[in-house]
């Protein structure tokens, strides 16, 4: 399953930033915490392909919000 990136790209940014890259630890980069958290790979900042359905239904939600 894939979605464009561009529609959700500066939120993903936005939250790995104030919420990730500097409080957690060990660090992780973006597309680290993407995998962890969604089972996501982003592809040239151009898709964000997802294993399972679940993972995209997780991630639509909590970029929603």
């Amino acid at each position: 399953m894939k979605l464009p990136c561009r529609p959700y790209w500066d939120k993903i940014v936005e939250y790995y930033v104030d919420h990730i890259h500097f409080d957690v630890m060990p660090k992780m980069t973006l597309q680290q915490w993407m995998k962890k958290t969604y089972n996501a790979d982003i592809t040239d900042r151009r898709w964000i392909s997802f294993e399972r359905e679940s993972d995209m239904t997780m991630f639509l939600i909590h970029v929603q919000n």
